[in-house]
Formats: structure tokens, sequence, C-alpha cells
């Protein structure tokens, strides 16, 4: 998903062959954000940014004069424009560093007013000039989406004295004299109920040009971020913890037989982010490309690298 250009290569390939393309996100609120409206283009319940009719229909919706026809920023835009001054204060909620670009540390400090909600302590968490502990998932009443779009309502298990997420907007809405922002979880949840339905127009599939392959010495990498990676809401959970995909190589027959490596060797693989020493698994790859499971990708795709770079690969561990 980080490599340009291969969503609108996957998409083409579907058109072609009349195949079907589903979306299951590695988190359990994905679904439910893009619902929502999260992404720059599109409004909640699927309503393009730039469809006229769109923007009046959730302009009455949300009891606003209007909506603009301008996309929002991304992430990456979103940092770029606190670089350039154009963002100086900003409220994040549920996120983490190393969820976002490296650059986002040295934006994070450079914000004049920084809120963050959140559910523990972290480095976003100590930058803020405000924090909000939120109820997490257990502790509040909620519905999340799952990857076909239906919901699944979640009763709260254990009682709290802490706010949700949408309490606390709530009151900093009401606080900031934001007009028509629902003052409870039930009105927003009957707001975006009204936002169900749309059989207007929809956002048009990405075109976005592929980059050319990456010639040089070494293999071609190829890694993500898995399932299950150590977060702050699996601490003091081993048992799930232990599930996770442990950290291998993988290689295809002629890749592991050009190293001379045999099944279970230890094998070390580098990018100009770093370096990587795991057991081999020798198995249906690629020609010409190393995969790295597990926790890889936080090493070889970190600041300066992705997937699809070309990595070293050697047989052995780490001197």
């Amino acid at each position: 998903a980080t490599v340009p250009g291969l969503l609108t290569a996957v998409g083409r390939l579907a058109d072609r062959t009349g195949a079907k393309i589903a979306w299951v996100p590695r988190r359990a609120g994905e679904r439910g954000a893009v619902e929502a409206g999260l992404l720059p283009s599109v409004l909640p319940g699927g309503r393009p940014v730039s469809d006229a009719a769109a923007r009046v229909d959730t302009a009455a919706i949300w009891g606003s004069g209007q909506v603009p026809e301008a996309p929002g920023r991304d992430i990456d835009a979103m940092i770029e424009a606190i670089g350039a001054g154009g963002i100086t204060a900003m409220l994040v909620g549920g996120v983490r560093l190393d969820d976002l670009a490296p650059a986002a540390a040295s934006a994070a400090r450079a914000l004049d007013f920084l809120v963050v909600l959140d559910t523990h302590r972290h480095d976003l968490v100590e930058a803020a000039d405000v924090v909000f502990p939120v109820a997490a998932s257990a502790e509040k009443s909620g519905t999340f989406i799952n990857w076909e779009g239906r919901e699944r309502p979640s009763q709260r298990a254990i009682r709290s004295a802490l706010m949700s997420d949408g309490r606390v907007l709530s009151a900093l809405a009401a606080e900031l004299d934001v007009a028509d922002f629902p003052a409870s979880e039930r009105e927003l949840g009957a707001q975006l109920a009204e936002f169900a339905g749309w059989e207007g127009s929809r956002v048009s599939p990405p075109e976005v040009a592929g980059e050319p392959r990456v010639d040089g010495a070494g293999l071609m990498l190829a890694t993500w971020r898995p399932l299950l990676e150590p977060t702050v809401m699996q601490g003091g959970e081993p048992y799930l913890a232990a599930t996770a995909r442990p950290t291998e190589v993988w290689l295809a027959p002629a890749e592991a037989e050009t190293l001379g490596a045999h099944e279970g060797q230890m094998i070390t693989v580098t990018t100009d982010s770093g370096s990587v020493s795991a057991p081999l698994v020798i198995g249906d790859v690629a020609a010409d490309t190393v995969v790295v499971t597990g926790q890889g990708h936080r090493t070889l795709s970190g600041s300066t690298g992705r997937a699809g770079d070309r990595a070293q690969v050697a047989v052995g561990g780490p001197a």
C-alpha cells in the first residue's frame, strides 16, 4: 500500500479481469473513520467533496451554511503545512509518532498548541500542551464498522470515570461555540445514521503513475506493517502478542541457492535505514525479491527506506 501506483495498477487489473477489490483494514476503526469522512476527498457516508449535491446534503445534516469544495489535507500535507506555518495548532486522537512519517516529530514540536486525546502515555502525549485521557474501547459503548460495512455495536464492559472521545469533542465544541455539534454519543450516532444511504456519485479511483523499477545491487525489499505488533493496548497481555508472526526472511529457492543458504539459517537484510537478522524460510516468493515479516518494517522501511527499495542480503547474523 505504500508503493506509489500499486493501487491504481490493482484497480486496472480488476477492470480487465472482472475481479472485485476488497479492503480489509489492519485496525478495527479504519473503515468507520472513512465512513465518518476522514479521507481528504470524502465527506461522511462516502460523499465526494467535489460533488455539489453531496456538499449541500452534508451542509443540511450538519446545520451549517456551506461545505468547502476543496479537498482537505492528508497527514503528509498537514505535516508540510506545519513546517510552512500554515497550521499552528492541532488536535490529535489515537495517534503515535511511530504511526507517522519521521518529519512528524519535529512538526509536533513546531506547533504553537497541541491537544492530544489518548489512553496511554507516549511521545506525542509528552509533546502536548493539553492531554485528555479518554476511555478505552472496553470503557465505553460504541459501534465498529467491519470491512464489509456492517455495523457491530460494542457495549461498555468496564465502568470508568473517563470520558469518551466523542464526549470530549462535544465539550470542546460547546466551549468554542460550534453550532449544532452533537452533544452526546447518542446524538453523534444519530447524525452518522443520517449520512448513511448516499446513492449519488463516488470518488473516482486513484490515478497514480507507478515509479520505475529500482535497479542496482541487491534484492527488491517486500515488507509491511503486520496485523499484530507492539502496541500500548497489548501492554500486560502477553498471550495475544505471542501469536504475532515472528520476524523471518523469505526467499525463493533460486535466490537461496545463489546465496548458498539453507532453511532456518540466519540471514541479514540491510537497507539505508538499518539491518535485520532473522531465520530463513524458503518458499513461494517472487524472483529478485526478499520478504521480511514481523517487525522488520520498522527498521528496514524507516526514515529513508520502504518496500520496493533494494536491500542487501547476506548469510549470517549480526557480527
